[in-house]
Formats: C-alpha cells, structure tokens, sequence
C-alpha cells in the first residue's frame, strides 16, 4: 500500500521526477514499484541506481527479488550482476554509480536514482540522461535533501521551473511510516539544522558558518591532564588582525585550547607570541588557503622559508614542491 504522499510521486505523468523526501518515508518502497512498473511491459531495460554497488545490494536487491518473485514475474536472477530477467523480456539492473565509464553505451527505459544526493552530477549529465534519449526513458530522482547549492537542491529547484519534469517534497511524517511521537523524539534528540533536514526535508543555507551548532554549554568541556608537547595553529597571516586557532590533539580528537588576535601586527609578532606561550611545545603550522592562490610561486616559497627559519613545521596544499625548497 501507498500513502498519499507515495502515491502522488507514482501516478505523476512527468517524464522527469525529483522527490526530496525525509528519512524513513519508504523511498525504496517508492523505487522499487517504479521499477515494477515499467519492467511490467515487454522488453524494457530499467535500471535502480543507487551511490555504490554495496549500498544497491543492501538497499533494494532483496527486496526487490522478494517482491518479483511474489508475483510469479522472475524468469532468471543472476546475483553476481544483480540483474533480473522477466518473463516479460524485460530486464531489471542494480548498479552503482562509483564507476561512471561502466555505466556507458548502455540504453534504458526507465531510471531509478535512489539517494540521488550523494550521486556524482555528471553521472546523470553525462552518462544516464543519453542512456535515455533513443528510448525517450524516463527518470525518478528520489533522496534526502542536502544544502542550498548541492546538487540535490539544482535538480529539485530546476524541476519546478522546467517542462516534463515535477518536484515533490514530503516530510518523514507524510510517508506513513513513522508515527509523530517518534518524529517529536527525533525534534528533541537533534539540532535544528539537522532534524529540519532529514525530517522535515528542508534545504539548509550552510554558508558563512563553520559550526552552525555550537553551543558554548553543550561544547565547552575542561580537558584533564593537557599535553602541549605538540600543538597545532591553523594560522590566518594576511590580515588584520592576524588570527591563530591553537589545539592539541588527544586520543586521536582536536581540542582547541587557546587563540590569539593581534591587530597591527605580522608574522614575526604572531611567531613571537606562540613561542612565547609556548616555549617547549613542538609548533605545528596550518596556514589559510588563501597562500596557496598566490599567483607568484616565489611569494608562496618565503611565506614557506620563513616558517622553516623559525623552526616550524607547516603543513598547506601549496603548488611547491618541498623537497626544492632546502
């Protein structure tokens, strides 16, 4: 049986369906009677697409069997491939989308992409969507939303703007597979950003923030027994004021322990008052990315020198190769 919610995404007449549903709203039970559905006629090629080939297996081969073969469709089933021959003619095949180039010079029918959040977009842009065109295919999208910006987000948005394509939203509650006091529970257990998300189906604006749910008495925690023989600054040094997060690391967990903000001053003030502070410990530098956009290689290569004169380590992504730089 299909809920309301379930039964719209079925009976839509678009060519092209974008559903972002929350956690626990029976998605693969929504995939997999696509998948029926359209391998109900003769000889079509319908294909379940899910991030990887372990998450297809787990996800949906066994049910999707099961199913079939209460039916009395299944013809042949080969499990090293996760295909299923119909006696329609038709073809049903579980794959995963790690390896693009394997998905090639193939045709179908009707695609299912199950979790298409976590897909590679090209994988629909430049593989998937040709695969339909001599067919004139069809394709759910069906997942969880990520954020503003994410590939998710493009194709829910460009569905409600493009001809042949639909977008459908539904909160966990609306699938019927979870009932409120449980949802209420979930509300209590999580942060906001993230119930509004994976409950609610909601795409979240993430930008300017680096940990959009700090919370100063939940997070702050004294930490017994420091060890400050090595720590680690991730240092901006080309601003003012010049800014140094200082952490230690302890059973493998980063704990910020201290900062420093200087106005007016360079890096030969902020190496002093490190070393200053701390005048045993090993000091181990992780400056912003914006040196690794420098556009001449020699400015990169002092920002490097000078870190190697004040005897410390520094970590970055920049174009340099170390062992030059002697």
């Amino acid at each position: 049986m299909l809920s309301e919610a379930q039964k719209k995404i079925c009976d839509s007449k678009a060519r092209f369906r974008v559903s972002t549903c929350g956690r626990r709203f029976g998605k693969t039970h929504v995939a997999l009677r696509e998948l029926a559905k359209h391998a109900a006629d003769c000889n079509k090629e319908v294909l379940y697409l899910a991030p990887n080939y372990r998450q297809a297996k787990q996800i949906a081969w066994t049910r999707l069997k099961e199913k079939l073969k209460e039916l009395r469709w299944v013809e042949q089933t080969n499990e090293a491939e996760l295909t299923i021959r119909l006696k329609s003619g038709s073809k049903i095949y579980l794959k995963g989308g790690e390896s693009k180039d394997s998905l090639r010079g193939n045709s179908y029918h009707m695609v299912v992409l199950d979790e298409y959040q976590d897909l590679d977009p090209e994988l629909w842009t430049a593989v998937i969507r040709p695969s339909l065109s001599d067919t004139k295919g069809k394709a759910l999208f069906i997942g969880t939303p990520r954020g503003v910006g994410s590939f998710s987000h493009d194709m829910y948005t460009m569905a409600q703007q493009t001809e042949d394509w639909e977008a459908f939203s539904f909160t966990t509650i609306d699938g019927g597979q979870v009932d409120e006091q449980e949802i209420e529970e979930a509300r209590r257990d999580l942060d906001e950003r993230t119930f509004n998300q994976e409950y609610l189906a909601t795409f979240n604006t993430y930008s300017g923030t680096v940990y959009y749910n700090f919370n100063r008495d939940h997070h702050i925690k004294p930490l017994n027994n420091m060890d400050t023989f090595e720590i680690h600054c991730g240092i901006d040094f080309n601003y003012d004021p010049m800014s140094v997060a200082i952490a230690v690391i302890q059973n493998n967990v980063v704990y910020f322990i201290d900062e420093i903000n200087m106005s007016g001053s360079n890096t030969d003030n902020v190496v002093e008052e490190l070393k200053n502070r701390y005048p045993t410990s090993r000091i181990v530098i992780y400056p912003t990315p914006r040196a690794a956009k420098e556009k001449h290689q020699q400015v990169a290569e002092q920002i490097f020198q000078y870190y190697r004169t004040q005897d410390l380590e520094f970590y970055t992504n920049l174009p340099i190769r170390l062992s030059e730089i002697e």
